[in-house]
């Protein structure tokens, strides 16, 4: 059997070739059954069974001819009914002995069968379980850490983009601030209009976040619609299940005499692996509601905007941001130009992540035969990471759109202090 506990690959092509190596190693259930029941004697039992049923025909056929026998060998002489009757006892007796020595057999020859073959459908339900979910977790990694190099790659060129808009922003306000405190004089800070701007912008800030609250509302509604369904198809496939089992067990208890305290036991055995597999399920969908909470508290953290470090920032910035018309006109032309490239950017980003992801998948189901379930919770779960990288998005561009208009803002106001302080 192909090993249990495979080590956790470093790389998507390490991870597939352990899937694809151990699927090439996965038995079918019907050589799985055919090898525990070899190994605990089934074949041999089975011919034992046979030969006793054959012998006990025979010897009953033979009881059954020793009375017509005798009567036509005593029909012309002298021998009395009763002489005849005795006669035929005493040929009777020893094949009776015997009959009763083959149904003693018999019945100890079923029950090893019956015996050895529930013990060898145990043993192959069992060991072909443990194959499927191995290999079920083979995959589970190889999609785990593809999704992540493809994550990690798409968030990295992101991430060092916005960090190079952010960069050179940072060097021409320092810059524009250098020059412009070259012969001007020191204005005086006014906070009524800033007040207003903040409460502007935390308005903007709580309807994102309300958007995205209902937009998180819908997805969850979504899952738990997708999990009745798939309550509905696994209901309907262990009901389809329990009535194969019966069928198989009656079919058993007609061809092998299989007994009611037996038929009993394999029913408890199978009505636990159907517990077991309802409890498995219950538990996936925890954990992906687990993890749905996890990501909607993440994204409250992405747009929540406390008002405490609102103020502060407007505060280091109208110390620090003082910009002549001009310059200011030229770094705002700038941010603008390289906003919308940023965005075209992004979008390309986005698409050829959708490329691949769509040929992955395509990919991956003609491997690994993934049914239609399996594809849609994958497709969700790539538009949710890029649903999550383009907010993220949108809010850094926002954040940088806001400070440049704070610092159009405190210009004019700026520029009006020092006019009317002539």
């Amino acid at each position: 059997m192909p090993p249990q506990t495979p080590p956790q690959p470093k790389t998507a092509d390490t991870a597939l070739t352990d899937v694809q190596s151990y699927q090439t190693g996965m038995k079918q259930p019907g050589a799985i059954l055919q090898e525990r029941e070899q190994a605990l004697g089934v074949p041999q039992a089975q011919q034992q069974v046979s030969g006793l049923r054959q012998a006990i025909t025979n010897t009953t056929n033979l009881l059954n001819q020793i009375a017509p026998s005798v009567q036509g060998r005593t029909a012309t002489s002298q021998v009395t009914a009763a002489q005849a009757n005795r006669q035929i006892a005493n040929e009777q007796a020893p094949i009776q002995e015997n009959l009763a020595s083959l149904g003693q057999q018999y019945g100890q020859a079923s029950g090893d069968l019956n015996t050895a073959m529930a013990r060898s459908q145990a043993q192959a339900q069992m060991e072909a379980e443990g194959q499927q979910n191995q290999f079920g977790n083979l995959r589970q990694i190889y999609q785990d850490v593809f999704g992540g190099e493809q994550a990690g790659k798409q968030f990295g060129l992101q991430e060092r983009q916005l960090g190079e808009n952010v960069r050179q922003f940072d060097v021409g306000q320092s810059l524009s601030e250098r020059q412009f405190a070259q012969g001007q004089q020191e204005f005086g800070q006014q906070f009524g209009e800033g007040q207003r701007q903040f409460n502007v912008g935390q308005g903007l800030a709580e309807r994102q976040f309300a958007q995205g609250q209902e937009e998180f509302t819908k997805q969850f509604g979504l899952q738990e619609q997708q999990f009745g369904e798939s309550q509905q198809q696994f209901d309907d496939r262990q009901a389809t299940d329990k009535q194969q089992f019966e069928a198989n067990l009656a079919l058993q208890q007609q061809q092998f005499g299989l007994s009611e305290q037996q038929a009993t036991e394999q029913r408890r055995q199978f009505d636990a692996s159907q517990t077991a597999e309802m409890q498995k399920f219950q538990s996936q969908f925890g954990l992906q509601e687990q993890q749905f909470a996890q990501t909607q508290e993440e994204f409250t953290k992405q747009f929540g905007l406390s008002r405490e470090q609102f103020a502060q920032d407007q505060e280091q910035f109208t110390k620090q941001f003082g910009l002549s018309e001009n310059q200011f006109a030229e770094t705002q032309r700038q941010f603008n130009a390289n906003f919308g490239e940023d965005i075209r950017k992004f979008d390309i980003q986005q698409t050829e992540a959708k490329r691949q992801f769509d040929a992955g998948l395509l990919l991956d189901k003609d491997r690994f035969n993934l049914s239609d379930r399996e594809e849609k919770e994958q497709s969700r779960q790539f538009e949710v990471q890029q649903s999550l990288a383009r907010a993220e998005f949108n809010a850094q561009m926002e954040m940088e759109r806001i400070k440049l208009a704070d610092a159009n803002r405190q210009f004019d106001q700026q520029r009006d202090l020092g006019y009317y302080s002539r």
